[in-house]
Formats: C-alpha cells, sequence, structure tokens
C-alpha cells in the first residue's frame, strides 16, 4: 500500500501532466470544432470564416498570403465580441470572441485560405494556431 503522501504526490504529478498536455494543444492548428473542413459556395455567392479570437491577449487572425483573387476575394474583416451578460450591459473584458472574414465567389474552382492566430509585434516566433480552410465554387 502507498502512503497518503506517495499517492497525493503521483495525484499532483498527473494533475500537472494532464494541464500541461491540455494548455499545449496541437500547437500550429486550431481545433476541428472551430471551423468545418470545407465550404461549398456558388459564383456570386458570400460566405464567412469565423474564428474565435481574444484580442485582449494581443492575439489576433491574418490570412496569410491573401486570397486567391481568381476564385473567392476578402470583402472585409472584424471581431464579433461575446455576448452582454445581460441587455444593456458591456460585454465582459477578457473573453473571447470571433474574428469574422467575409468573402465572395467570384468563379468556379478550389482555393485554400490559410490564417495565422499570432501577435503582430513578435518577431521570429511562429503564430500560436494556424488554420487551413477549402472552399469549392461551383
Amino acid at each position: 500500500m502507498r502512503s497518503l503522501g506517495g499517492a497525493v504526490a503521483a495525484a499532483v504529478a498527473s494533475a500537472v501532466l494532464a494541464a500541461g498536455l491540455l494548455a499545449c494543444g496541437p500547437r500550429g492548428r486550431a481545433g476541428a470544432a472551430e471551423l468545418p473542413a470545407a465550404t461549398e459556395v456558388a459564383v456570386g455567392e458570400r460566405f464567412d470564416v469565423r474564428l474565435e479570437s481574444n484580442p485582449s491577449t494581443g492575439f489576433s487572425w491574418t490570412l496569410r498570403g491573401g486570397a486567391d483573387g481568381g476564385v473567392v476575394r476578402l470583402v472585409g474583416s472584424t471581431f464579433v465580441p461575446p455576448p452582454a451578460p445581460s441587455p444593456g450591459e458591456p460585454p465582459p473584458v477578457g473573453r473571447s470572441g470571433q474574428e469574422v472574414f467575409a468573402f465572395e465567389a467570384v468563379a468556379p474552382g478550389r482555393t485554400t485560405l490559410d490564417f495565422a492566430y499570432a501577435r503582430s509585434w513578435e518577431k521570429g516566433v511562429g503564430p500560436e494556431k494556424v488554420v487551413a480552410h477549402v472552399v469549392r465554387v461551383r
């Protein structure tokens, strides 16, 4: 039988390991729950790509390399804050919202939109997350 001290130490070590694994997550990739694998749209149709974001941390999403203008074009982007807890109250500070990128399909084809979640002032540091989103225009 293990001593109580040994059992506590083992439990703490397991908790620290589990927390570390959760905190690390799949660095370099956003979770699949954040974005569908692909979007299929018709020419002339508009669509949004919504990514969870928390600008209070200094991080923001950028579209890397732009969009393939022959298939889709970026119409604009905006940050949508989290909903207020009660009507008339401001949204809570420090909670994540969504960065919304609006696109329009301009011609049939397939393209991949690459997004990076990073702090713009950190030079020489890779993004915290990246997302590659496939778009098919019919």
